[in-house]
């Protein structure tokens, strides 16, 4: 009943389909890869956000304490001129 066209069809689908199990588990593989490379690349970014943060956090405390000094030694030189 098999006959050799029957037999080199059934070949030919055999073997698309393990090209198929292949390219799907390349692309899964992939798909793993990009989403492990998305989660290291946030957690760089959130690493990052809070060293500026905590960067402009000081900054800031410096510019207020500066203020300070300088309305400190504007208070100061009234004093002497008056």
């Amino acid at each position: 009943m098999w006959n050799k066209e029957k037999q080199s069809l059934l070949e030919v689908r055999t073997r698309s389909l393990g090209q198929a199990e292949e390219r799907i588990e390349e692309l899964l593989t992939l798909k793993k890869y990009y989403k492990e490379t998305a989660s290291e690349q946030r957690r760089r970014i959130t690493k990052q956000e809070n060293l500026i943060n905590a960067f402009v956090k000081e900054l800031y405390s410096n510019i207020k304490t500066d203020a300070q000094k300088v309305e400190k030694m504007k208070e100061l030189v009234r004093e002497y001129q008056s």
